[in-house]
């Protein structure tokens, strides 16, 4: 399976201006790498035997500001009513239960010289932190 891309337009933009459905305006240098990344990592799941693979979504999925804030639209661009982004919106973005998980998988750690077991250590070694400090230095004071 190819990877791909492709699309990462404004398909309900594109509707609502009149334009073909398959036309799109220019696209930035940042949506280029970001399909550039998406497309190296489909090639790693790809080199791997999985049959999963990433894919953007469309520009005006879940945007709250500027041109799509009034468009509830689906990840692929399809324009939905209220009461259906309602109804799906779970499929597509975290729930609350979602969040909770994340959180319990990420407890805060806080203790001077000690670090989280999801954050990597220093590349130096636990002995030694920024800028030549060590590890256990007190960076931030708090009064």
């Amino acid at each position: 399976m190819a990877a791909t891309t492709a699309g990462r337009g404004t398909r309900c933009a594109d509707e609502d201006r009149g334009r073909p459905g398959g036309a799109t305006p220019r696209r930035s240098q940042a949506d280029q790498r970001l399909d550039h990344c998406v497309n190296r990592w489909n090639k790693t799941l790809e080199g791997t035997g999985l049959p999963h693979r990433l894919r953007l979504p469309e520009l005006a999925f879940n945007r709250r500001v500027g041109a799509f804030a009034a468009i509830e639209a689906s990840p692929d661009g399809g324009k939905l009513s209220a009461e259906e982004w309602e109804q799906r919106e779970g499929e597509w973005l975290p729930t609350d239960v979602d969040k909770t998980n994340v959180r319990s998988l990420m407890p805060p750690v806080l203790g001077r010289g000690k670090i989280a077991a999801w954050i990597a250590p220093p590349r130096h070694g636990i002995s030694h932190g920024i800028n030549g400090k060590p590890f256990d230095y007190d960076y931030v004071h708090l009064s």
